[in-house]
């Protein structure tokens, strides 16, 4: 008979010895839903302490632990314009941000996340206890698979980076349906110039990148008037009855309306 044995680490030694044997997390419990086990042993992480929160003068830090709630709160308290507290939103409903967790959502990385793209542009960085020990670059644990075999998240974070500006937009078919690609492009500019800033897509083939030749191209300049398909270096591929060309077509718009608001243009 097939048994799930439940366990409560104190502890990062004893998480790290449940890591060891495959063992799957529960935190906000949210991502079970999608594959529930019907065997194995199920890590509770509510007695780790890994759910603390703080901001200092250079940095945000979050417990991997820590809900979506409680990290954006957080932000819009010191900075209501921030990317993550722009795009909260999308960030699933009320009493699911309340459970979701920031590591349960950069592990499990669904393709309907809104927090992957802005931590990407913030440049976040995220501590691993488990087969990988220490601090990773995000894009890393995303890209490199054996970064995420046998580990936790237990610290995510990222710079506060003070005067930046933010633009988020996620196209989806209804209010209900999930995001089939988001835009974040963070920022500082003025007098229609573009000092410096992050462009991220996801949702494009590959899943996600950081358009850095983009940003290559228009820092210390004025936003482009328009951008045509193949500038934006990767497509967004047909989902959902809709066709390629056109999703692609709408990021660059998009892309176009975040550097215009980071230049100074935009409200």
């Amino acid at each position: 008979m097939n048994t799930i044995r439940w366990v409560y680490p104190e502890s990062l030694d004893e998480l790290r010895a449940h890591l060891h044997d495959g063992a799957r997390l529960h935190g906000g419990g949210t991502g079970l839903m999608r594959r529930p086990p019907e065997k194995g042993t199920l890590v509770d992480l509510s007695r780790l302490g890994i759910d603390a929160c703080s901001t200092a003068e250079t940095a945000f830090r979050f417990g991997g632990a820590a809900s979506i709630t409680q990290v954006v709160d957080l932000i819009a308290a010191s900075d209501p314009d921030h990317i993550l507290v722009r795009s909260r939103g999308r960030m699933a409903a009320p009493a699911l941000r309340n459970r979701i967790t920031i590591g349960g959502s950069i592990a499990l990385a669904p393709p309907w996340t809104s927090v992957i793209g802005p931590l990407l542009a913030l440049e976040t960085r995220v501590t691993l206890a488990g087969s990988h020990e220490g601090s990773v670059n995000l894009t890393d644990y995303l890209e490199q698979r054996e970064l995420r075999r046998g580990t936790a998240v237990i610290e995510v974070a990222f710079q506060t980076q003070p005067g930046w500006r933010s633009y988020w937009y996620s196209f989806a078919r209804t209010r209900l349906n999930y995001p089939l690609f988001s835009i974040t492009v963070v920022g500082t500019g003025g007098d229609d110039q573009i000092v410096d800033h992050h462009i991220v897509i996801t949702g494009n083939l590959g899943g996600h990148q950081r358009l850095a030749e983009l940003e290559a191209r228009f820092t210390g300049g004025p936003p482009p008037r328009e951008l045509k398909p193949d500038e934006l270096g990767t497509r967004i591929p047909d989902r959902q009855g809709l066709d390629g060309a056109y999703l692609t077509h709408v990021a660059d718009v998009e892309i176009r309306r975040g550097l215009e608001y980071i230049a100074g243009g935009g409200s």
